[in-house]
């Protein structure tokens, strides 16, 4: 794709429409109003993030002479400004970007070069989120006060090298973690990203249906996960070399990750296994003298609980947002559909209730009704019946569960499903000895399937998902 940039003499025509728009360079209209001129259907209400390449980093490159930029983005911003691009383009472009020489300085004013690197990265981080992460950035509900302290986790440069952001399936783990990075990974210090998955599945709202990702999403174009490629995925992200003998790269990277600031994101390596293998791999354990990466950070997200596997991760478990966070959800994503918008909160609380605050859950009851004429009442009825959706949901975790695991589980189907079952009535129903339930309990547990309602004072309650308990009882009945 052609790139542009602006000229020394177009610099002057483009601060001139600047101040005669009377806005601030950090205005967001100008990135709505760009966004709108390449996509005329785009709509800011609706939409939380820009057309694609439209964002602060280009934005700010294309105004202070940077880099050259996509000729499609440089053509939005010259129209917003009421400029004509040919008049302001450089005409000479390879000679002009090889270097941010004196001419750049001057025209950019007080903005130092710290600050130009700043741009340039958050722009390096968005591309990489744009082609690694796999997911679409979305307004986010609920999520405050996870995002603090995971701000405050990545802004800590004396402890919290190794965080885990953990929950069950469609609750948000990879949405988070990539508005995160998004945000906060520059100002955090970092000089580089590496983000890898080891995810294979998505579920696609639009067509409601697994997806099996592209070979070429997947880490190292293999199907399955490898430890080995996991590593040689996160060297080649970064620019690292690593040594030719297989058995000596785990450390090499290791090393290189205790020179320079990176940020590494593992998204979805599911099994205690994997995790336990990395850091063996990696050399790294909680008796070693050197059990972190310091300067650099590792962030994991798993369904699995992953803390107790070394005692310097520290993990943000996810759980459904809360009440007022489900109905500002619905409200936003259903401000077209005429009624939810005349709804009131008592007749959109049922959705809270059936989905336990899970927003991929009210995606979907979101989406039902956007598409049929159904009773509320009748749509959540009809979730029981997205086999697709159910079994993305629970049936891997579930099959990779020990036998009393998946008894623990089958026995809270014998209980009622809108009440917490007592520790005592649990262990008496699946037969089992102390140790052997605990241990499933426990497996349960960290596997984001059973939640547990403790205090000191009083014996432990446990529950689950309605809609996992409705799965349970469906495969019961076919044993």
């Amino acid at each position: 794709m052609e790139k542009l940039k602006v000229s020394s003499k177009g610099a002057k025509i483009i601060q001139a429409a600047r101040d005669k728009s009377g806005r601030t360079v950090d205005s967001v209209k100008w990135l709505e109003e760009a966004s709108q001129f390449l996509q005329p259907d785009w709509d800011a209400k609706s939409n939380e993030y820009y057309v694609l390449g439209i964002n602060e980093g280009s934005w700010k490159r294309f105004l202070y002479r940077l880099n050259p930029i996509p000729g499609d983005l440089f053509k939005a911003y010259c129209h917003i400004l009421g400029v004509d691009w040919e008049e302001v383009v450089e005409k000479d472009i390879e000679s002009s970007s090889t270097a941010k020489n004196d001419n750049n300085l001057q025209d950019v004013g007080n903005t130092d070069l710290a600050q130009y690197e700043k741009i340039d990265l958050q722009a390096k981080i968005e591309e990489k989120l744009r082609e690694k992460a796999n997911v679409s950035p979305e307004k986010l509900f609920g999520i405050d006060e996870y995002l603090s302290r995971l701000k405050d986790y990545l802004f800590d440069r004396e402890s919290r090298w190794f965080i885990s952001v953990s929950g069950a399936g469609g609750i948000g783990k990879t949405s988070l973690v990539e508005k995160l990075v998004r945000q906060e990974a520059v100002d955090a210090g970092f000089m580089d990203l590496a983000w890898v998955t080891a995810k294979r599945t998505y579920y696609r709202l639009e067509s409601r249906s697994v997806e099996i990702i592209n070979d070429s999403q997947l880490i190292n174009n293999k199907s399955s996960l490898n430890i080995d490629t996991l590593i040689d995925e996160i060297a080649s992200q970064l620019n690292i070399e690593l040594p030719i003998p297989l058995a000596a790269r785990p450390q090499h990277l290791a090393k290189s990750l205790r020179k320079k600031p990176y940020l590494v994101v593992i998204d979805n390596l599911e099994t205690l296994e994997d995790y336990s293998n990395l850091f063996d791999k990696l050399g790294v354990n909680s008796n070693t003298q050197k059990s972190d990466f310091r300067p650099s950070k590792i962030i994991f997200t798993s369904r699995q609980k992953i803390q107790n596997i070394n005692v310097h991760i520290v993990e943000e478990e996810l759980v459904g947002i809360s009440e007022p966070a489900t109905l500002e959800m619905i409200r936003y994503k259903g401000i077209s559909i005429a009624c939810i918008r005349n709804a009131l909160d008592e007749e959109l609380k049922p959705i809270f209730f059936a989905t336990n605050g899970v927003p991929l859950l009210i995606l979907l009851v979101v989406s039902i009704i956007r598409t049929s004429d159904l009773a509320l009442d009748e749509i959540i009825e009809s979730l029981k019946e997205e086999t697709d959706l159910l079994d993305y949901l629970y049936e891997e975790t579930i099959f990779s569960l020990s036998d009393n695991a998946q008894t623990i589980l089958m026995s809270m189907t014998e209980f009622s499903a809108s009440n917490p079952v007592s520790r005592r009535k649990l262990r008496d129903l699946s037969d089992l000895e102390d140790g052997a339930f605990q241990n499933a309990i426990d497996e349960c547990i960290q596997s984001s399937l059973l939640n547990s309602l403790r205090s000191l004072s009083s014996e432990s309650r446990y529950f689950i998902h309605n809609l996992l308990y409705e799965y349970l009882r469906e495969l019961n009945e076919e044993a």
